[in-house]
């Protein structure tokens, strides 16, 4: 063989070898993305809708979404059908905020992307001033919000329940994606008999932290708070029937509750049935044998001419006695969920930056399929 063939033969043997390096690259990036695959890392997908107050889409908005552990951002702007378009994002939590001249920012907080998933969400831009910060581009703001929930459950300690309940309103506000605000909220407003915007404001905490089972817990004893409180006001005005009802269908839903039996008692026995009020305080002693106004009770029905005052007042008003956690209290074995006045319903943990958290919504989000 000559030099010149050598060479000839060399070269091809280069080109094989590259072609061969080529095609073990690609295979390469092949398996990695099978591997990828394999191991559930696709990317996501979110579609970001901005609309005015008239529910129109804002063309031009400039917006950018961040993952909350890496910090890493991303910008784009709206098309005339108001979309921001998001693609191939890591699993992990996000938040997105539009700003756009004339409007305030509109924004979402603590969405979780993960497992390939397309998620859609709105955002409602007010009028206003663009520059405005958002919470979580402002530290005073958050510390401000922190400030307030502080003030807010020290409120709700000492009793002042609407004083509580303005301090924690104005710290959602602020903060729109911290659930401790919106708990707490909801135990003021228990406390001043407001059912319907509590069940919301639990409802709101349970969406950001779904996994807090004291919030599933206490939405659940709504319905017997309520009645307990319309029963005793029945006891209060004297309307001994009524007191009766509510407190018989509290026993429905709480049916191995020695107070509500005590209650029932209590009902009967200002009712003149005095057969009825034996039965049912015999039955709130045998849940607790040694309660002392359960055995006061049944020695003043033994007792049928004196009169029961000190038990009346009892009634007057549950929301102000300090005895809540033994009347209602009792969940999931026997261990107290509501402590006198509520105190020990008190979630009082530092505001931390939502969005490496659990998960929310922020102002004027919507979140869609």
């Amino acid at each position: 063989m000559s030099f010149r063939e050598f060479r000839i033969n060399d070269l091809e043997g280069a080109k094989d070898m590259a072609r061969n390096i080529v095609v073990i690259f690609f295979a390469f990036i092949l398996l990695g993305a099978t591997a990828s695959e394999l191991k559930g890392e696709k990317k996501n997908t979110l579609r970001a809708i901005f609309l005015d107050e008239a529910g129109r889409p804002v063309e031009g908005v400039k917006a950018y979404i961040e993952e909350a552990q890496s910090r890493k951002k991303e910008e784009k702007k709206s098309d005339k059908q108001g979309v921001a378009l998001f693609k191939n994002l890591a699993d992990g939590i996000y938040r997105v905020v539009g700003r756009k001249e004339d409007f305030a920012p509109g924004y979402s907080d603590g969405l979780r992307l993960e497992g390939g998933v397309e998620q859609k969400i709105q955002i409602a831009l007010k009028p206003g001033d663009p520059t405005q910060k958002v919470y979580f581009e402002d530290p005073a703001l958050q510390q401000k919000a922190f400030d307030l929930m502080v003030e807010g459950v020290e409120a709700l300690k000492a009793n002042k329940f609407d004083e509580a309940a303005q301090k924690l309103k104005e710290s959602a506000e602020i903060n729109p994606s911290n659930p401790d605000a919106y708990f707490n909220l909801a135990i003021a407003q228990i406390q001043t008999s407001r059912w319907e915007e509590a069940e919301e404001n639990l409802a709101r905490a349970i969406e950001l932290q779904p996994q807090q089972q004291r919030y599933q817990e206490v939405k659940s004893l709504i319905p017997v708070l309520k009645l307990n409180a319309e029963g005793n006001q029945a006891l209060g005005k004297r309307d001994f029937k009524t007191a009766i009802e509510k407190f018989s269908e509290m026993l429905k839903l709480q049916p191995n509750n020695p107070e509500v039996y005590y209650s029932l008692a209590l009902a009967y026995t200002h009712d003149n049935q005095f057969d009825k009020a034996s039965e049912f305080i015999e039955k709130a002693l045998a849940g607790k044998p040694n309660e002392p106004e359960f055995l006061n009770l049944k020695k003043a029905r033994s007792e049928r001419g004196q009169p029961l005052q000190e038990h009346f007042r009892r009634g007057e008003s549950a929301l102000s006695e300090q005895r809540l956690q033994e009347r209602f209290g009792e969940v999931r074995g026997g261990r107290p969920t509501l402590s006198p006045g509520f105190g020990g319903l008190v979630q009082h943990r530092p505001v931390q930056d939502n969005a490496r958290g659990c998960g929310g919504r922020g102002s004027g989000a919507q979140q869609g399929d």
